[in-house]
């Protein structure tokens, strides 16, 4: 018993001898026969004690040995041959920090060999409550441990459990609900409960779903069952075994029925032996018009972009699921003017000539014919036409004319086909042809040319019989406007209005402009042909001081712009302007501090002159009878207490106060605001420090000051990547409430080899969920847009038929690239 009670002495002295003061160790300083010298220090939080005669000492990781010949050789000066005895009153807690079902941060210090499970004793949790065991996981420095104290609590696996150490954070999840979900050809998918006596598997999963359905289950390909983020490929044959399954297990039955296609407004499914080309589609799609002349003169645009020739090599057209294919039959026509005029359709079996035009036509009596005339060509003789002595190969949509000898008429072509007679005493003028041709209103008319001369349609001038009139409408044209106006949608403008820009806003209600708004339409893009042709201030187009005439197709967008917000918080007076600090500036006031103050209501008397103001990680010190510009998201600090007060501005730009009455560290005050741990920096800007919150050690060794001035920054901050197809592809910065569109445009619109309708957006960058979006919908204003944020991806792809995945690498090339560039738009 003797021999073991000094093997534990030993051994204690060995393990004080061996300790290495901390920051926060109470330390008992005694010198023999000289009690006026101080008895108990307390290690700062830089490391450091004071002591008489001593000064400042860095104690940090040097035992109490150390630390008392550091100080005896200091005390030996004024007293001689001193007798210095150091040893630890109290210690300073180890801290390990406890995630997830819980937040709190635990002292190991109470136990030298704490482990995992003993720290979830101390913590009272039971293994029956919501709180997954299997799944804990721990951050020590740069590495992080995966623990499955379920196992250790159901089969007593000690070798799971872990060694605590000071300044570990622990992540212990929230246990999952005992449910699965099971999506594809079954009765009812959807989520399924399990009760405490029933074991979750699959054949139970199904039995609960109403089973699979029969006649899907030929077609089934395999099954995927995803189970804590990881997918596992079965066969078919899993769903007769009794596979077990994890709590929120997700089963996806695929099946190969899930190839289709749009066409003629049907969805058009492809067997799994189907070849998924548009040869395929053609066979399989009921139409109402002759197959082989659909072949001969039709053509297919696949997703409102790709237009392919029906009469090509179409096997090699492959296919996409969800595609929308249009079949569209153009039969060639020819426009007949004067004799059995009309418009006349030859078919791909028939010769697509003059000679065989007029046969076609059965003119009796060929004397009555003076001549026959293609437009934009020249006369032909009829005999000449009749002999096969001259012919001319016609083209899709001419316009021939058939002159007569016995009457006394004229011949309108182009956009009216009409030939209008008159009875042979009749002057033929300009105004009658008009009249008699159904276009009284010469608004209507862009121009005429007689001859190629454009004549002038105010003048009724005289026309002479068999007169070829070139006759040229204005056109209705279709404006689609989006953005931040009064209402949006596609708005026709006929030939009584001016088209142009001024019209059109004012058909859809106008802009946000005036005074007392604190959003107003910013800048006005007009896309013509797939480019971007105008850019000009919305204000300009309200002001009339621009305008833009528009063509038929023409494309409009309007962005948003706020006219300036700042946080104040300090010793402002609170009139109703401020919402947690939040001041905004309406389009009627000047954006400066002379006007923040009036909105304020001025400045009690007492406080001090200087203010300060935040933007961009940058502070300004001015006196507030000085005035100046603001800037929109800036920080505007009074001076109020701050011999008490952290400033801590969050990673929106929102201030917020932090009351202490001594210094903290860096980690205790993030985990006041719950700071996300995606905004990984934190910046000291009255310091001119930067930290990475991950680096838990640094964070917890930093320690902040009342009067400090902390805020939170994200790595890429409030910026998004536009990709691929795009004049200007790089990194944006995001406005509120931008959409894929807007963040297209904001990248200098499509380029030609865009894919409007397969557009990707990659939330939260390129490993995350990627949704397709259809631009070419929302130009047409089909479909709604979804938002952009901070970190996502938009990528516009040239090839339509490849999927999000595939472009994976191309996209983590390209951000490299941008991200060394790292040019904000």
């Amino acid at each position: 018993m003797k021999k073991l009670l000094i093997l534990a002495i030993v051994i204690a002295s060995t393990f004080v001898l061996a300790y290495t003061v901390r920051p926060g160790d109470v330390l008992n300083i005694a010198i023999f026969e000289h009690p006026e010298f101080p008895m108990q220090v307390t290690v700062s939080v830089d490391g450091t004690i004071s002591y008489p005669f001593v000064g400042q000492v860095n104690v940090v990781g040097k035992t109490t040995n150390e630390i008392a010949e550091i100080i005896k050789d200091s005390i030996k000066k004024i007293i001689k041959n001193p007798i210095v005895s150091v040893y630890i009153e109290k210690y300073a807690p180890m801290y390990v920090y406890v995630q997830g079902a819980l937040n709190v941060a635990f002292d190991i210090s109470i136990d030298p060999e704490m482990t995992i499970s003993k720290l979830v004793s101390f913590l009272n949790l039971s293994t029956n409550t919501s709180v997954d065991f299997s799944n804990v996981k721990i951050k020590r420095g740069k590495e992080i441990f995966n623990v499955d104290l379920e196992s250790y609590y159901n089969g007593a696996n000690f070798d799971v459990d872990v060694l605590l150490k000071e300044g570990d954070i622990i992540y212990i999840p929230k246990q999952k609900s005992k449910v699965a979900y099971i999506v594809g050809p079954v009765k009812e998918p959807g989520e399924f409960s399990f009760s405490d006596t029933e074991d979750i598997t699959l054949s139970l999963l199904i039995a609960k779903a109403g089973g699979v359905i029969d006649e899907k289950k030929k077609y089934i390909k395999e099954v995927e069952v995803i189970e804590d983020e990881i997918s596992r490929i079965y066969p078919p044959d899993i769903l007769e075994k009794d596979l077990s399954l994890k709590r929120g297990a997700v089963v996806n039955i695929k099946t190969y029925s899930e190839f289709y296609v749009y066409s003629e407004g049907q969805k058009i499914e492809f067997l799994p032996d189907e070849p998924k080309t548009l040869k395929m589609l053609l066979a399989k799609t009921p139409i109402n018009i002759d197959r082989q002349e659909l072949i001969n003169d039709g053509f297919a645009i696949i997703n409102g972009k790709i237009k392919v020739k029906l009469s090509d090599d179409i096997d090699k057209i492959s296919l996409s699921c969800g595609d929308v294919v249009d079949l569209i039959y153009a039969p060639f026509t020819v426009n007949v003017v004067g004799y059995k005029g009309g418009v006349i359709t030859l078919t791909s079996k028939e010769p697509r000539t003059l000679s065989y035009l007029v046969k076609k036509l059965g003119i009796d009596n060929i004397e009555s014919i003076l001549d026959i005339y293609v437009v934009g060509d020249k006369e032909y003789k009829i005999e000449d036409l009749i002999l096969n002595k001259v012919d001319k190969v016609l083209e899709r949509n001419d316009t021939v004319v058939i002159k007569s000898l016995a009457e006394n008429a004229v011949y309108l072509v182009g956009d009216v086909s009409k030939y209008v007679v008159f009875p042979y005493s009749e002057k033929i003028t300009l105004h009658k042809v008009l009249a008699k041709a159904g276009v009284s209103d010469l608004k209507r008319i862009e121009k005429i040319k007689l001859n190629g001369k454009i004549l002038d349609t105010s003048k009724d001038e005289v026309i002479e019989s068999g007169a070829i009139l070139n006759v040229i409408l204005k056109k209705t044209i279709y404006i689609t406007a989006l953005g931040y106006l009064k209402n949006e949608g596609t708005v026709e403008i006929d030939y009584t209005e001016s088209p142009d820009l001024i019209t059109l806003f004012g058909k859809l209600g106008g802009l946000y402009l005036g005074p007392n708004l604190y959003f107003v339409s910013d800048k006005v893009y007009v896309v013509r042909k797939n480019k971007i042709f105008a850019e000009i201030d919305a204000r300009d187009v309200y002001e009339g001081k621009k305008n833009i005439e528009l063509e038929n197709g023409d494309f409009v967008f309007v962005t948003e712009k706020e006219i300036g917000h700042v946080y104040v918080f300090g010793y402002g007076k609170e009139n109703g302007e401020t919402n947690d600090g939040l001041v905004r500036f309406n389009s009627s006031e000047e954006f400066d501090l002379k006007t923040l103050l009036a909105k304020l209501g001025g400045i009690e008397e007492g406080i001090s002159k200087k203010i300060t103001i935040l933007f961009d990680n940058e502070a300004t010190t001015v006196k507030w009878d000085e005035n100046m510009k603001l800037k929109s998201g800036a920080t505007v600090l009074f001076e109020k207490d701050t011999e008490n007060y952290i400033y801590v501005i969050d990673e929106n730009g929102k201030p917020n106060m932090f009351y202490t009455e001594k210094p903290i560290t860096l980690y205790e005050l993030i985990s006041n605001f719950n700071v996300n741990k995606n905004f990984r920096l934190i910046k000291i800007l009255n310091k001119d420090v930067s930290i990475d919150v991950n680096d838990v050690e640094k964070a917890l060794g930093y320690v902040v000051k009342p009067g400090d001035v902390v805020k939170i920054v994200d790595a890429p901050q409030n910026i998004a990547y536009v990709l691929g197809e795009v004049k200007n592809p790089g990194i944006i910065s995001l406005n509120d409430g931008m959409d894929v569109l807007e963040a297209v445009i904001r990248a200098g619109y499509f380029t030609d080899n865009a894919a409007p309708s397969s557009v990707f957006l990659y939330k939260g960058g390129v490993n995350g969920t990627a949704i397709k979006v259809n631009l070419n919908d929302a130009i047409k204003k089909n479909g709604s847009v979804p938002k952009v944020e901070p970190g996502d991806v938009v990528y516009v792809p040239s090839d339509p038929f490849k999927t999000a995945l595939e472009w994976v690498p191309v996209i983590n090339n390209l951000i490299g690239l941008y991200n060394n560039i790292k040019t904000i738009k």
